[in-house]
């Protein structure tokens, strides 16, 4: 039964005067736009809970991995455009990789207080995580702003890096292989761990070792007295309280803490 026929056959139930000829054509006029009215409504309000039951299905805006991809894709001076009205997503009219500083998010959840804590840094020429300027974080905060979830807060800074080092660094290698070589391919691999993108995980001690002793040539390699932030690991692990780290400038320079033993 149509929403017409419904109004019909209520005023027709409670008012049976209105039935006869005389009147029915005034009335059923009025049956008619009020059926006309509701329907509207009825179509608005459904139309409605698609786009947010598809807008929530895509977004996935509760997903932490949501808001490192979101973050990552940040882009500075660039204005946020919906690039898909049917589920009212924002995004940018032009990816332009050169404009996504952000290089580090690190994100702690509070879901008692609907709280993302969010920790984000750039990096420098040399591949050192470095922090945000103000202009550059108030930027971003806003972005996150208008790209988060509704009734979530978001508490977003950007923190000095954490500074691992160590009391010495001692790497065995072949004696077949040049000491420049070896240095310049250590030196490397500090760098492109340090970029590595952590999302707030733990530093595992023995990872960075077997890194180094990847480098072709290296026997073996490992720490003594290695902290971070000035604390010693726990159980191997080192925990980077900015979320993010760069190695001592000693280290990154090879300095006489980094020993180099050559074995046949």
């Amino acid at each position: 039964m149509t929403t017409y026929e419904q109004i019909v056959a209520n005023i027709g139930k409670t008012i049976s005067s209105l039935t006869s000829t005389s009147n029915s054509a005034i009335w059923r006029r009025l049956a008619a736009v009020f059926a006309e009215t509701i329907n509207t409504v009825l179509l608005n309000q459904s139309n409605s809970e698609v786009v947010i039951e598809t807008a929530a299905r895509t977004l996935r805006v509760m997903g932490k991995q949501y808001y490192i991809d979101t973050a990552l894709a940040f882009q500075t001076g660039d204005n946020l455009v919906v690039v898909d009205p049917s589920k009212y997503a924002y995004g940018y009219e032009t990816v332009d990789p050169a404009k996504q500083i952000i290089k580090q998010v690190a994100i702690r959840v509070d879901a008692q207080k609907n709280v993302i804590n969010m920790h984000v840094c750039t990096q420098d020429a040399n591949g050192n995580n470095v922090a945000l300027t103000a202009e550059q974080l108030a930027e971003f905060s806003n972005y996150m702003t208008a790209k988060s979830a509704f009734g979530i807060s978001m508490m977003i800074s950007s923190p000095t890096s954490s500074i691992i080092t160590t009391t010495q660094l001692l790497i065995r290698y072949l004696d077949t292989y040049s000491l420049s070589q070896i240095k310049n391919s250590v030196k490397e691999i500090l760098i492109t761990t340090q970029g590595t993108l952590l999302g707030d995980s733990p530093v595992f001690v023995n990872d960075i070792e077997t890194a180094l002793a990847g480098v072709p040539g290296v026997r073996d390699a490992y720490f003594v007295g290695i902290t971070c932030d000035g604390a010693e690991p726990t159980n191997g692990i080192l925990t980077p309280a900015s979320g993010y780290f760069n190695f001592s400038a000693a280290l990154q320079n090879l300095t006489d803490i980094v020993v180099f033993n050559p074995i046949r």
